[in-house]
């Protein structure tokens, strides 16, 4: 068996960990613009602010534990959980 070298090196990515947070703020900007029209609107149910702050009080206590790479041992934990979790509907309603 031959081990071939990829043709682009792969380094580890180092940005803080708000920089990770404000990348990602910048991917789903289109989200939250919706997010903000929605609420606007009146539609919205007013337990998704109370959902909002939950989210911005756990931020604010864990942004020091945040790290710039995952935890190995819970990633491999997700890895193998996540495909039974996605598996299609019709898949999933076979019986053998």
């Amino acid at each position: 068996m031959t081990i071939t070298r990829s043709l682009v090196a792969c380094r580890p990515v180092h940005i803080a960990a708000w920089g990770w947070l404000a990348l990602h703020a910048a991917a789903l900007w289109p989200h939250g613009l919706w997010a903000l029209r929605r609420l606007a609107d009146g539609s919205d149910d007013p337990l998704g602010l109370a959902a909002l702050a939950a989210l911005v009080l756990w931020l604010g206590r864990a942004a020091p534990t945040l790290r710039v790479q995952p935890r190995l041992g819970w990633l491999q934990r997700k890895r193998m959980t996540t495909p039974p979790a996605i598996r299609p509907p019709w898949r999933a309603a076979r019986t053998s």
